[in-house]
């Protein structure tokens, strides 16, 4: 299946088959079921998982202010008149708070994937964290109408080329390095037109892509000029998406942490925890999650003991532009 990983396929197919389960030594004095993978593809995983009830919900979408029609009729995103930006418009609104307090920002990525999975995270995690839809999801429309009720701004997935493929293959949508530019820009405009109500682009991949400046840079130029913000998902390696991104102005903010690249209690539980002291020593930092039910359950967790005056969970719109780019 083009497009998602190994792991986001098996979200995909929920309810056809789990991951096997892989058990890791445990220590003395440790729960041995911490290091466990437990299979996360039915819904039976993810009972337990509490929702929040009266969350205020954000504005409908779209603004038509904010939108025109493309070549094919769909809806695409464009700066209004009177300079109000979709990134504005459509981010979580933030209440003004002391400069001075560490922030952090919490994305989860693959929304649309699996239903179980998205509805538990939308419902079950606080409104400040924000949803990214992947453009592979069936009816993202959907997504960003059930995530903003819920009160979370929401991104679109990027796909990007990577160096690693088919290891890490970004599927039909990709934008690829072998392509003519006017090819990639198509590509981004059937993503962009996909559904309106989005704050901007996350990227997928791209340690290839990521680094073909010539493409990337007009791609980032019709992102910037239709009033949307860029998150580079940190998984290039290289930082070369974050610096052209700024070279251009492209308002931008990067993951400084995947939470859940091996996915269990402990690793999460140790991932949020360098997530915090990131923030701390950087004033704001950004982690990234898929809605596994170990990463919903052990980020529900954490976040109920942060004491918000001593550190605050934000919308990633929020830290646009507020990161040091190396």
């Amino acid at each position: 299946m083009g497009g998602v990983s190994s792991s986001q396929i098996a979200l995909q197919n929920e309810g056809v088959g789990g991951l096997a389960v892989a058990t890791a030594p445990g220590g003395a004095g440790q729960d041995p079921d911490r290091s466990r993978v437990i299979p996360f593809t039915t819904a039976e995983a993810y009972k337990g998982i509490a929702w929040i009830d009266d969350v205020e919900a954000l504005a409908r979408v779209p603004d038509l202010a904010l939108v025109e029609k493309g070549p094919d009729g769909r809806d695409m995103p464009i700066v209004a008149r009177n300079g109000t930006r979709p990134m504005d418009a459509y981010a979580r609104p933030m209440p003004e708070v002391d400069a001075s307090i560490p922030q952090f920002a919490i994305l989860i990525r693959g929304i649309g994937l699996s239903r179980t999975a998205s509805i538990t995270a939308i419902k079950s995690l606080p409104p400040e964290v924000s949803m990214v839809i992947s453009p592979y999801a069936r009816d993202p429309g959907d997504w960003v109408i059930r995530a903003r009720l819920a009160g979370h701004e929401v991104f679109m997935g990027l796909p990007m080329e990577s160096a690693n493929f088919p290891f890490e293959d970004a599927g039909p949508l990709a934008l690829n390095s072998q392509k003519q530019v006017e090819d990639n820009m198509r590509t981004l405009r059937t993503i962009m037109g996909m559904v309106p109500g989005y704050v901007g682009f996350v990227s997928r991949f791209g340690s290839k892509f990521g680094v073909a400046e010539g493409q990337l840079k007009p791609v980032f130029e019709e992102i910037k000029g239709r009033g949307l913000m860029f998150i580079d998902s940190g998984e290039s390696g290289s930082g070369a998406m974050a610096r052209i991104a700024a070279e251009l102005e492209l308002p931008k903010a990067v993951v400084n942490i995947q939470i859940d690249r091996t996915p269990t209690e402990d690793e999460i539980a140790s991932n949020l925890l360098r997530l915090g002291a990131l923030a701390r020593s950087q004033s704001v930092a950004v982690g990234m999650g898929d809605p596994y039910p170990h990463t919903i359950r052990e980020l529900k967790n954490w976040l109920a003991a942060q004491q918000p005056t001593k550190m605050r969970l934000v919308p990633v719109s929020a830290i646009a532009d507020r990161q040091i780019v190396q």
